[in-house]
């Protein structure tokens, strides 16, 4: 659930930033370019602990912030392109999209 009341010290948009940021190294350092969702919340939140972010004065962590401002990491990606959500075996997997698209263009004559 996304709250009205915005008492954060930081700006959705620097969140997000911060978000998004963290998530693609944590991505491209990866052999595959993917990760368990579980494990990418485990990391996301260690290498953001020294990061000062509260909300009504009251110390947070960068996954309150997510869940709170954006409704969680489901809601998050959905934003982005150039990052795909799947499941294997009940397990979800999030994954850096590599392709790129390709416009084909026919020629009548």
């Amino acid at each position: 659930m996304v709250h009205k009341n915005y008492k954060w010290n930081i700006s959705k948009k620097e969140g997000s930033t911060l978000i998004y940021n963290t998530i693609i190294q944590i991505l491209k350092e990866r052999n595959e370019q993917c990760i368990e969702i579980d494990e990418l919340l485990l990391l996301l939140n260690s290498r953001t602990k020294t990061i000062e972010i509260t909300n009504n004065n009251k110390q947070k962590t960068l996954i309150n912030f997510l869940k709170n401002v954006f409704g969680g990491l489901n809601y998050f990606l959905d934003e982005y392109e150039d990052i795909i959500k799947y499941e294997i075996n009940d397990t979800f997997y999030i994954k850096l999209n590599c392709e790129k698209e390709w416009i084909l263009v026919e020629n009548n004559e």
